[in-house]
Parts: C-alpha cells; sequence; structure tokens
C-alpha cells in the first residue's frame, strides 16, 4: 500500500511540475515584484524533493 501511495505521489508530482513549467515564467516576473512567490515555488520543490 506503501508504494501505491508513492506512485500516485509521484504521477501528481508530475503533474505538478508541468503545471510548475507552464507557470514558471509568470511566476519568475512575479517573484521578482514579491518574495512570496518565489518562497512558494521553494516549498514546492523542497516538498516535491521529499519523495
Amino acid at each position: 500500500m506503501k508504494a501505491d501511495i508513492l506512485h500516485s505521489l509521484n504521477k501528481s508530482s508530475i503533474y505538478t511540475l508541468s503545471l510548475v513549467v507552464t507557470y514558471a515564467f509568470p511566476f519568475q516576473f512575479l517573484s521578482s515584484l514579491t518574495n512570496q512567490n518565489h518562497t512558494w515555488y521553494l516549498s514546492i520543490y523542497a516538498f516535491d524533493n521529499q519523495r
């Protein structure tokens, strides 16, 4: 069961990463205006590397 959870997490991580890639350029522009979005992006990145 743990492997199934990890597998579905891996799939959602890929989906999240594709979304991040899609919106990376606007978010990078916004992060130059505010550090909040940059922190959000880093937290997503850290969460994805936790597996």
